[in-house]
């Protein structure tokens, strides 16, 4: 007994995109559970992930710079709030592996939160880059219950940087270009490794 309560959450543990992640990752008893575990473990041949699932709204976080850095301090920025088939109030949705290929999932940001929200979200986010010893940029995800109590899921030490992804939108959010938020990286990397800046050009 974990002492975990139902419904859980079972995903492989080491597989980025959601990959691995569809309609039976949520199961409700002991039996769906035992199923639900053996067939990560067999089809991915990697651990499975067992977790509370967090019935709310889920946002993810961009953070950059490093947390012994005097000049690129580890920062949080605007979070992204994410959407399924135009549902931003999740509650039981969450995304799959196979909406990375369709037009499921939308994004906003600033997300639609109140700032307090949105301050403590961005607070779990640089923690969890801490704790992870996360280096020059990386992107977490936070679930965030009805009571307003914001969740870590997961974080992405190496998220995809293109116009796919949600950098852009963050970048628009603080009122910069999107290749200002890449050279904040490029500056955080090159103050770590003791190299020149990033060129702007």
């Amino acid at each position: 007994d974990t002492g975990l309560r139902y419904p859980l959450f079972v995903k492989p543990a080491q597989e980025g995109t959601s990959k691995g992640i569809h309609d039976r990752s949520l199961v409700h008893d002991r039996g769906q559970l035992r199923d639900r575990v053996a067939e990560v473990v067999e089809r991915y041949r990697q651990p499975a992930l067992v977790e509370e699932f967090i019935t709310g709204r889920e946002l993810t976080v961009v953070v950059t710079g490093n947390a012994d850095s005097a000049a690129f301090p580890m920062t949080a920025h605007p979070p992204v709030e994410i959407g399924i088939r135009g549902v931003f109030d999740l509650g039981d949705l969450f995304y799959t592996h196979a909406m990375v290929f369709n037009d499921d999932v939308s994004y906003r940001c600033p997300a639609a939160v109140p700032d307090r929200l949105a301050q403590a979200v961005m607070r779990v986010a640089v923690s969890a880059c801490r704790a992870l010893e996360i280096r020059d940029f990386g992107r977490v995800d936070v679930r965030v219950s009805g009571d307003g109590t914001p969740y870590f899921l997961e974080c992405n030490p190496l998220p995809q940087l293109g116009m796919m992804d949600v950098f852009p939108l963050v970048a628009q959010a603080m009122g910069i270009e999107y290749h200002e938020i890449i050279c904040r990286i490029a500056d955080a990397a090159r103050d770590r490794l003791g190299l020149d800046g990033c060129r702007r050009s």
